[in-house]
């Protein structure tokens, strides 16, 4: 008896439904997610309240850095750095740290659930530009608030920048292979070049043919020297099948003119 008792529950009631009506189905399934969100909100709000989701714990630098300082980038990141890692305004802390002169490149990412991770490309100097700026490897000016001490000197019209930049890394190799460094490099407004080298010479190139007569002078060069036995003082290259070279003076020729000034 008790058996069949137990079966006759699951059977459904004479003149009654198996199941509920659809509608109703609906209704409480709407109750309970309105049930559902409204903990939720309750729950957010209530994390709200007591601080910010996700609070940044932890800003890891990372990037080959010898101009710009932790401190810096600290006081750089500082007006944006604030609340939980959901809220921090990721473009603006790159911005802040991109106005830095000697930042050249930054990414800025979160990192789940209390870092940020900020990478950072410094830039690479490769001369003095004018007066209190630097130009980079790729041409581009910045204007640290100190200059680097013993960089050379790139001068020259704005507009004409990349071609000084050009020259000035094309020349570098060939000097170099002769034991010789540019101190300056000057483009004047009539369109002539001027290269003045680390041990004094300066070398008056002119308008035309530029690359051209750098490179006959540079490949006679060392002959040019075993001959003279003297370093060089002047070079003179604005000739059209040639130049003229003025040797620098050693002390036994000042010795020599000075005796013969005497006689």
């Amino acid at each position: 008896m008790t058996s069949v008792a137990m079966d006759r529950l699951d059977q459904p009631i004479p003149g009654q439904n198996a199941r509920p009506p659809r509608m109703l189905r609906g209704w409480v399934l709407a109750a309970a997610a309105l049930m559902l969100a409204a903990s939720g909100l309750m729950w957010l709000a209530d994390a709200i309240s007591s601080g910010p989701l996700f609070p940044l714990r932890k800003v890891t630098l990372d990037g080959d850095l010898h101009h710009v300082t932790e401190a810096a980038l600290r006081e750089a990141m500082a007006p944006q750095v604030h609340g939980g890692l959901l809220s921090l305004d990721v473009a603006a802390i790159r911005d802040s740290i991109t106005a830095l002169p000697w930042v050249r490149n930054a990414s800025v990412r979160r990192i789940w659930p209390h870092s940020l991770a900020v990478d950072i490309v410094e830039q690479k100097p490769l001369a003095r530009w004018g007066d209190g700026a630097l130009v980079n490897t790729a041409g581009d000016i910045f204007r640290p608030a100190s200059i680097p001490d013993g960089l050379p000197e790139l001068q020259g019209p704005d507009s004409r920048r990349a071609d000084v930049v050009a020259l000035f890394q094309a020349l570098n190799g060939p000097l170099d292979e002769r034991g010789l460094n540019i101190a300056a490099l000057r483009l004047d407004r009539r369109g002539s070049w001027t290269v003045a080298l680390n041990d004094g010479a300066v070398i008056e190139v002119g308008t035309h043919d530029v690359e051209g007569r750098l490179t006959r002078f540079l490949g006679a060069l060392p002959r040019l020297r075993r001959q003279a036995g003297r370093a060089l003082e002047r070079v003179d290259l604005r000739y059209p099948n040639g130049f003229a070279i003025q040797w620098r003076k050693t002390a036994d020729t000042r010795e020599q003119n000075r005796n013969g000034k005497r006689q």
